[in-house]
């Protein structure tokens, strides 16, 4: 088996934590956390906010409307892919210097972790209510994978090439954002993969409202989009460099510049773009509910909840 030497951009972490800068804001920001220094891949559910705390090996929650911070379980890994759903976390290492590496669940409720797949370096992870799905890093880069959550052999969704970093879902559909110049979808659970455009500036993040598939090209400074059914892309966003992280509600798409600090949005069919926050250093990833935005500000230390 091949393996990619693909890794996703990531800054050396330090023991240190700069100080806070003071956010300029058109939104209500709310912070949640402060002592989380290269704070990396983060859900949320109905009350609570969970993210991988590099540094620690260690994956934390905070509760949405605020409170004390709760250590959930050691990882052993740094950079550490997290996902949720229903009763469990499921978390998978980025980065290893072992082959290959474990997909593990955890009920939110404690207990010890169960092995769900054993897999390559997890380059996204994500989950709904029977499975998980997964890219793997070191499998000639673009495997994508489902599992049940009880675990078993990983199966194999063909079709999908390049470095997988962006996954996204809704109730029938995985879809994808490759390195290869691709953004993609997958019936659930195991596909095959369909490319729905190519020739792209490197996706990295994908987000899926409604019809329309959204996805950032960092490199190229753009956030674009494309009808699931496929077609020619069309710009919702531009001026937008190392936007690594996006979600998407039914009006607008939400991206997060991490070497500009700010995170804001604009109307998913295009039109003027919003800063909700500015003046923050590197906010790294986004998630979302139907109120807020759950942010890593990853240079800070902080997470960020800011209401939409």
């Amino acid at each position: 088996m091949s393996r990619a030497k693909t890794v996703p951009p990531s800054p050396t972490a330090t023991a240190t934590t700069p100080p806070s800068p003071t956010p300029v804001s058109l939104a209500t920001v709310e912070v949640l956390a402060t002592g989380q220094p290269y704070a990396g891949s983060l859900c949320v559910d109905a009350s609570d906010v969970y993210w991988m705390a590099e540094q620690a090996c260690t994956i934390r929650k905070v509760p949405k409307g605020g409170g004390a911070v709760s250590d959930i379980i050691v990882t052993g890994f740094p950079e550490t892919r997290v996902a949720e759903s229903g009763i469990s976390l499921f978390f998978g290492p980025t980065l290893s210097l072992a082959y290959p590496v474990p997909v593990r669940r955890l009920l939110k409720s404690g207990g010890s972790p169960s092995l769900v797949a054993t897999t390559g370096r997890v380059g996204a992870l994500l989950a709904d209510g029977s499975f998980v799905y997964g890219s793997d890093l070191d499998n000639g880069g673009g495997f994508l994978w489902s599992d049940p959550h009880a675990g078993g052999t990983p199966t194999p969704v063909s079709g999908a090439t390049g470095a997988v970093f962006g996954l996204d879902q809704d109730a029938s559909w995985i879809y994808y954002a490759s390195s290869a110049g691709a953004v993609g979808r997958a019936a659930k659970p195991a596909g095959p993969a369909t490319d729905i455009a190519t020739g792209l500036c490197t996706p990295v993040a994908v987000a899926i409202s409604g019809s329309t598939v959204l996805f950032s090209e960092p490199s190229c400074g753009r956030i674009r989009s494309v009808p699931v059914s496929g077609g020619t892309p069309s710009v919702t966003v531009i001026c937008v460099p190392d936007a690594e992280s996006i979600v998407a509600d039914g009006s607008f798409v939400y991206f997060a510049a991490r070497t500009e600090g700010r995170v804001g949005r604009a109307p998913i069919a295009g039109g003027a773009v919003v800063n909700l926050v500015t003046g923050l250093l590197d906010p790294y990833r986004l998630a979302q509910d139907a109120a807020a935005l759950y942010v890593t500000e990853r240079g800070a230390g902080r997470i960020l909840r800011i209401v939409k």
